[in-house]
């Protein structure tokens, strides 16, 4: 199947196309419910998350677009991205509801759904199959992050190519100035930064692959200048990275985090959560109760990217365990670049 995260000579980690912003108009009940979910609306408005009504709106008004998404281009990479971005967002919504609500009432957070209905199970299993990506649940790359940001100006929204350049503000201005989320729990600031510091970050690793490239031209021409120039583009990418990274408190407040953070926890290691891990209704292949990881930025591709190009080997231990687990949790093409520079 065709992949979003392709190009990494101009792209990096990022999508080889701007994301798409709402899924076509057949699936304007889907568009609608996302919309009306999160937290603070446009409007200053209560969403469906702060009334607790999120799940009885999906169980009333969510058709099952199954037979609408099996006539839809297996080939469509941008469209079957979007398809598995929006419908992981709503399903930790719709798991996590509970939660949150709970949370605000007494600091604890309770019990989670422990399934999720057929008109979300079925085509949540569906996304994830067309983008080749084993775990239906809410992740980094297509779902929370890197898939779900748009130009904040954009000149020509038609025009599905773009330049990283594009979303680095430049020194001077906040550094996510420049893009917006597509969708969100919150909608609040801190949820914004949290999540596109990320994106500012991910559209500078075009420079790191290129780095890599010429790390190992030039160990194969045991050219011993090239390979240094390699190694310097590499740090100097890393050190520009890092000083983005460094910014996150000004786009983030660390006190807000607690707003939103409730929908990104995942089933696996939160057994007070999800004692009985998730049902997926009517999907056959997942007979029985599932246990996933929860959305992290440690499914980034940059720190095993490096990793890898440099060589480096990691005792086993519970931390670095969790951390060889999350490389089942990204992009297939990401998988298989990092897994070609080893």
């Amino acid at each position: 199947m065709p992949c979003i995260f392709k190009d990494v000579k101009n792209h990096g980690y990022l999508p080889s196309t701007k994301p798409m912003l709402e899924l076509p108009q057949q699936f304007s009940a889907m568009n609608q419910i996302l919309d009306d979910m999160t937290i603070i609306q446009k409007n200053g408005t209560d969403g469906l998350l702060l009334k607790n009504k999120l799940r009885e709106t999906v169980d009333k008004e969510l058709p099952n677009f199954m037979d609408e998404l099996a006539k839809t281009d297996p080939a469509d990479e941008r469209l079957n991205a979007a398809l598995f971005r929006d419908y992981s967002m709503l399903s930790a919504a719709y798991l996590l509801e509970p939660c949150h609500i709970n949370y605000l009432d007494t600091k604890e957070y309770g019990v989670a759904m422990d399934y999720l209905p057929e008109n979300i199970a079925q085509p949540m299993k569906f996304a994830a199959d067309r983008i080749r990506y084993g775990q239906p649940l809410l992740e980094y790359a297509y779902g929370y992050a890197l898939n779900n940001w748009k130009l904040k100006d954009d000149k020509n929204p038609e025009n599905f190519e773009y330049d990283n350049a594009q979303l680095y503000p430049g020194e001077g201005a906040p550094i996510t100035s420049n893009i917006e989320l597509i969708r969100k729990f919150h909608g609040s600031e801190s949820e914004a930064g949290f999540v596109l510091i990320h994106v500012v970050i991910d559209s500078k690793t075009h420079l790191l692959t290129a780095a890599h490239e010429k790390m190992f031209e030039g160990a194969q021409r045991k050219d011993r200048e090239m390979m240094n120039q390699g190694l310097q583009m590499h740090l100097d990418a890393l050190d520009l990275m890092n000083d983005i990274f460094k910014k996150i408190w000004t786009v983030s407040n660390p006190k807000d985090y607690l707003e939103f953070r409730t929908y990104i926890m995942g089933v696996q290691g939160n057994d007070d959560i999800f004692p009985n891990g998730v049902t997926y209704k009517g999907v056959s292949e997942l007979d029985g109760p599932q246990y996933y990881r929860g959305e992290t930025g440690a499914q980034d591709s940059i720190i095993p990217s490096v990793d890898n190009a440099l060589g480096l080997q990691y005792p086993r231990n519970n931390l670095t365990e969790y951390l060889f687990q999350m490389r089942a949790y990204r992009p297939y093409n990401h998988q298989q670049y990092i897994n070609g520079l080893r």
